[in-house]
């Protein structure tokens, strides 16, 4: 979208899809005027430049690894960025651990700076204070220390996100299909929402999840189960 300064006038537009499939109409349109100081536009996804997982096993645990940049925004909108939330793709099925409250993920966020360029490049990375303070059965909020001014998110900026201690996908048929899940990355402020998203066809695939060699996993043919407790006759008298 092409930022603008000055006010316009937009349409907004109500058909069916019978409608529109046979004579491409609309059934109502309406013409609305912009506020006179609104500037809207496009974001650039945040640059997830790799993700990858110490464990590929399924009913195993592993921890992720996300490395990503922040990019600049017209408005910086992202700058001083106090949470990252990850959800996890529809293939893992949820965490059951974690949607019980018997098990919670950690994590940690580090600064990654770069100096030089070729064999004088050196990479240092620097530790960023926050903990966990959401979790739910695919998505975790790492919330970053405020009390610290400087203990934010910088356009610009390069970080590398750990997510540890996340059991993998307990589907064998899932698992197997982790290389076509889409991990969601995103940034914000707590008091104010997110403001930066993740693109996952930007970055790697996600490997897929198997069983350990020499094991075969023990599963329901069906997700639903029924127990019959046989036949019995009704209103029966014993003597």
């Amino acid at each position: 979208m092409n930022l603008h300064a000055a006010a316009g006038n937009f349409g907004v537009g109500l058909t069916n899809s019978t409608y529109w499939g046979t004579d491409q109409k609309l059934t109502e349109f309406k013409a609305a005027a912009d506020t006179t100081t609104g500037v809207w536009g496009g974001k650039l996804a945040i640059d997830v430049t790799k993700v990858s997982s110490s464990s590929n096993l399924v009913r195993a645990s592993t921890d992720l690894t996300v490395s990503f940049n922040l990019p600049a925004t017209t408005d910086t909108v992202t700058n001083d960025a106090d949470f990252i939330a990850v959800q996890l793709p529809y293939q893992w099925m949820g965490v059951a651990s974690w949607m019980d409250g018997t098990a919670a993920p950690s994590a940690s966020l580090k600064l990654v700076t770069t100096t030089g360029t070729g064999t004088a490049a050196k990479t240092t990375k620097t530790a960023m204070k926050g903990k966990v303070s959401q979790v739910s059965g695919c998505h975790v909020v790492f919330a970053l220390d405020t009390t610290v001014t400087t203990n934010k998110l910088a356009e610009g900026k390069a970080y590398e996100f750990v997510l540890s201690s996340v059991p993998t996908a307990w589907n064998g048929a899932y698992g197997a299909r982790m290389n076509l899940g889409s991990l969601v990355v995103s940034v914000g402020k707590v008091l104010t929402g997110g403001f930066g998203y993740s693109s996952a066809q930007l970055f790697n695939k996600l490997t897929a999840q198997a069983p350990a060699t020499g094991k075969a996993l023990l599963e329901f043919a069906s997700n639903m189960v029924t127990v019959s407790r046989g036949t019995y006759t009704r209103n029966a008298v014993c003597i």
